[in-house]
């Protein structure tokens, strides 16, 4: 993280995605895909925003040679979408070793297989999920996949929930989750839509 002070506060600006949020991963990906002008102040404004953390109106006060040298002071990591497809890719062997998150003092366990559970689970899923780039509905597939102690599917609190994961760090989902041991068969369907190889070919 970068410390940064603006109008009297500090704000602890993004170096990489690994320190990002869900939520701010989510709103980077979907400017950078959205095929806007990248050369435009309305499009860098954005950008800046969401990499500095300070708000946008907040940025639209700054004159010109500020906002230049924020820039300036600003390094954030190449935006890279990871290309882990296999267990074996990743080195991560055939260890089923639970994974969990903690938020707002809550724990979550990562069950990337729970909703093919049940046949009713999966159809709701699927109503959701299909055709969508899973990486921009990453919060949302955190609300399916991760559940608390005796925590059950409910498909009428899946927007909240997926809110409130848009809190978790990018670093647990990476690390820990989505590329972690803890997954089979089942789970590979989420993740290959992470992989530029699977994209590709969807694409081709």
């Amino acid at each position: 993280m970068t410390t940064i002070e603006h109008n009297g506060q500090q704000f602890e600006a993004y170096s990489s995605i690994h320190e990002m949020t869900v939520g701010d991963f989510v709103d980077l990906l979907s400017l950078i895909r959205s095929g806007a002008d990248t050369s435009t102040l309305d499009y860098q404004l954005s950008m800046m925003a969401i990499i500095s953390r300070i708000p946008r109106e907040s940025l639209e006060t700054m004159d010109l040679a500020r906002f230049a040298q924020l820039g300036e002071i600003l390094s954030f990591d190449p935006f890279e979408i990871p290309e882990f497809v296999s267990p074996e890719e990743i080195g991560q062997g055939t260890d089923k070793a639970e994974s969990s998150f903690e938020l707002d003092g809550e724990v979550y366990h990562w069950q990337p297989n729970y909703p093919f559970s049940q046949v009713g689970i999966a159809s709701k899923v699927e109503d959701i999920l299909r055709g969508r780039d899973l990486l921009e509905m990453l919060h949302w597939v955190l609300a399916i996949c991760a559940y608390r102690k005796g925590e059950t599917f409910d498909h009428e609190a899946l927007e909240s929930k997926a809110r409130k994961m848009a809190e978790v760090p990018v670093s647990v989902v990476m690390k820990q989750l989505f590329f972690s041991s803890d997954r089979d068969r089942n789970a590979m369907t989420y993740i290959a839509a992470f992989s530029k190889k699977e994209r590709a070919k969807a694409v081709a």
